[in-house]
C-alpha cells in the first residue's frame, strides 16, 4: 500500500496515515513485543478539511501473514 505521511501532506492529496503498529493479539509477552506468523497491522489514517488537518481520525486495522 502506498500512501502519504502528515509530514509531507500537501493540499489536494490523499488523506495520510501515520503511527504503524504491528500487534499478535495472541502474544503472551506483556506489551505485545512478540509476533507468530499472523498478526494485525494497525495504523491512524489523518481526515484533512479544506486543508487543515482536523482531530478527525481513523483507526485502521489490516490482517497480515509474514512468509518467513
Amino acid at each position: 500500500m502506498e500512501t502519504g505521511f502528515t509530514e509531507t501532506y500537501r493540499c489536494g492529496d490523499r488523506n495520510p496515515y501515520n503511527c504503524p503498529s504491528v500487534i499478535d493479539r495472541r502474544s503472551r509477552s506483556r506489551n505485545f513485543e512478540t509476533s507468530g506468523r499472523r498478526a494485525d497491522l494497525y495504523f491512524t489514517r489523518f481526515n484533512y478539511a479544506g486543508c487543515r488537518q482536523t482531530q478527525n481520525r481513523d483507526l485502521l486495522r489490516v490482517p497480515i501473514e509474514f512468509s518467513k
